[in-house]
């Protein structure tokens, strides 16, 4: 009876393997933690890369702001002072 059985599970497992088409029978997942980036590696490029300068740019309506700013305060101004004129 032992005899049978083992020769009957080995059938199955026979049966099973000429029905798998995959070249590997074992399965593996991938359990590792996603690791984290550090914070300094998240800003390297800010840290080791060439400066990128970008100018400081305006809009219209900023420049148009300060002009008008400018012209305020000129205003107030009634004449130059000694002072100014004392390089030229």
């Amino acid at each position: 009876m032992v005899k049978e059985m083992a020769e009957q599970k080995q059938k199955e497992i026979d049966d099973f393997n000429k029905k798998v088409v995959v070249k590997n029978q074992h399965f593996y997942v991938n359990t590792m933690e996603k690791q984290r980036v550090a914070q300094l590696d998240r800003f390297k490029n800010i840290r080791e890369d060439d400066v990128n300068k970008v100018g400081l740019r305006h809009t219209k309506r900023r420049i148009s702001e300060m002009v008008e700013r400018q012209l305020q305060v000129t205003r107030t101004v009634e004449e130059m002072p000694v002072a100014m004129l004392k390089d030229e």
